[in-house]
């Protein structure tokens, strides 16, 4: 095994031979026409003596940033190996962990391909890929959004604790990052507080080097100009008086003293989130407590499988208007390893609106990917349970007609991985694809993948409804009211942020097509679900 110093002295060698190579090719095509004039003979004589000095810094350069490459190999080649994927799982499963592994590849890693287009090279041909300044910003996003849904402490964040999980601690320059992403994202409160905690921090510090003096300047000018916009410009002028000085071109001090002297008049995008409050609640209600303590319609029953009335099915009704219920163990552990690893490697970034218009957004933050019930055997076999749990049809006739149940929908979730508020029927349905002529969503029936540790439930934000994941269980809903005049606006829910842990749900999209009479209307447009299923099973 070779010794550290071979290693090195090997590494210098080649670097020693490239360089010559290098320095040769530039030679033989960057002097011109040299053999048509003396002078330039005479001055490429004299000129070795310089090139050999050229030679040696270069090699001296080249082999020192690739010495510090191999300490950098040696370094983490070690963390690597003593970390156990248990470590591994524990480090994506906190949010100061995950946040931690994205801004170590994004700034790090990123750093040596910049320096070394070779390493950079090696990553594409391996097909290994890096987050980028988008994901980084995004993790930052992500931290603040666990923070204002969870009502976090900004300090109880920064020492790595999330509702008592513990993980690793933040240091000065995040606290920045997140007031200044706060800021950004229209998050006033927030920026203030991480802000302030950075001004507080770093004020220790400015003594030390002028880097640090110049931090603490920008942050000092930005917390002010957050002042600004909360009206307090007392605070405002408090942080200029610290900052000017020490940046007095920086672009936030230059923009709080025009602010200040009322010369720029201060415009800020504010976050308009008017549901924010209610998801809050709910996201924040304890596991057990799925509905108010008052609600008429939470009971428990055994549902009859349609057309096997041997068969039976636990069902925790937990409201009629709209009707949600729940079951369990719909989805077992094979089969959500079967889902789980046929879908990875085909997973996307998930989408926001319909067709042309879909894009990303922070309003989604997760992946996934389409899973038909000719490609898998267990998605065909649990497309089948669907079917007689709801009593709905379920076919997938493409390519060759209209269908009554869409692909199962794979949905993993990030950092802090939501999904803001939405109904789940399409404003436009769809035309020219498999699913063209098959009417809407009329009901929902999803599957949960995972347990998760803390966070990642279903809220219905105008129905005060709380579901928490369980591993197997499945959440059922219908997206109309029996009369099927327009969707149920009461069944408007959203995915709360994982906090601790990781999601994958599965969705089962049934639609109009087949299922007109499946699901009749009820004798009158008052008619409940309840009313739907006497007549249906003749009581």
């Amino acid at each position: 095994m070779l010794t550290m110093r071979t290693h090195s002295e090997n590494i210098r060698r080649r670097f020693v031979t490239t360089s010559l190579l290098v320095l040769l090719t530039v030679t033989s095509y960057g002097l011109g026409d040299v053999f048509t004039s003396s002078n330039k003979i005479t001055e490429l004589a004299a000129s070795e003596g310089s090139m050999l000095d050229a030679l040696n810094t270069y090699i001296r350069d080249q082999y020192d940033s690739l010495v510090g490459l191999s300490q950098f190999l040696s370094e983490r080649s070690k963390a690597v190996h003593l970390e156990p994927e248990r470590d591994h799982r524990q480090q994506v499963e906190h949010p100061n962990g995950a946040y931690f592994l994205i801004k170590h590849f994004n700034k790090r890693w990123h750093q040596l391909t910049q320096t070394h287009p070779g390493l950079a090279t090696q990553l594409t041909q391996k097909k290994l890929s890096l987050p980028d300044d988008s994901d980084y910003k995004g993790s930052l996003s992500s931290l603040i959004r666990l923070q204002r849904v969870y009502r976090l402490s900004h300090h109880d964040m920064y020492n790595g604790n999330y509702s008592g999980y513990h993980g690793p601690p933040l240091d000065v320059e995040d606290a920045f990052l997140l007031g200044r992403q706060a800021f950004v994202d229209g998050f006033l409160i927030e920026a203030i507080e991480w802000l302030q905690l950075a001004v507080d921090l770093m004020q220790l510090r400015i003594s030390n080097s002028p880097a640090a003096a110049l931090s603490f300047s920008r942050a000092a000018s930005l917390l002010g100009r957050a002042y600004i916009f909360v009206n307090n410009k007392t605070k405002a002028q408090e942080m200029l008086d610290l900052s000017k000085d020490l940046e007095p071109n920086g672009g936030d001090v230059v923009q709080l003293k025009k602010e200040l002297a009322g010369e720029a008049i201060p415009h800020y995008d504010h976050s308009n989130q008017t549901w924010h409050h209610n998801m809050s609640v709910l996201c924040l209600r304890p596991k057990e407590q799925r509905v108010e303590k008052t609600h008429p319609w939470h009971v428990c029953r055994y549902r009859a499988a349609r057309g096997l009335p041997y068969l039976r099915y636990k069902e925790e009704i937990l409201s009629l208007a709209p009707f949600v219920s729940l079951f369990y163990n719909i989805v077992h552990d094979t089969e959500i390893d079967n889902i789980k690893q046929f879908v990875k490697g085909r997973m996307f970034r998930g989408l926001v609106g319909e067709g042309e218009d879909a894009r990303t957004s922070t309003i989604r933050t997760s992946d996934l990917g389409w899973v038909h019930d000719r490609e898998l055997e267990t998605t065909k076999t649990v497309s089948q349970r669907v079917k007689v749990i709801t009593g709905l049809e379920v076919d997938q006739r493409a390519p060759l007609g209209p269908s009554s149940a869409g692909a199962m929908q794979v949905v993993n979730y990030g950092l802090g991985g939501h999904y803001d508020a939405h109904m789940d029927p399409l404003e436009n349905p769809p035309t020219g694809d498999m699913l063209e002529q098959s009417g809407n969503r009329i009901a929902t029936f999803l599957m949960y993948l995972t347990d998760v540790e803390k966070g990642g439930g279903t809220v219905f934000l105008n129905s005060a409804i709380s579901v928490s994941p369980i591993k197997g269980m499945a959440l059922f809903w219908y997206n109309y009211a029996p009369a099927m005049e327009e969707p149920d606006k009461l069944t408007r829910h959203a995915g709360c942020p994982v906090l601790i842990g990781q999601k994958w749900i599965a969705n089962k999209w049934l639609w109009t097509y087949g299922n007109t009479f499946r699901r009749p209307c009820g004798p009158h447009p008052e008619s409940t679900q309840l009313d739907v299923e006497r007549i249906l099973t003749h009581d």
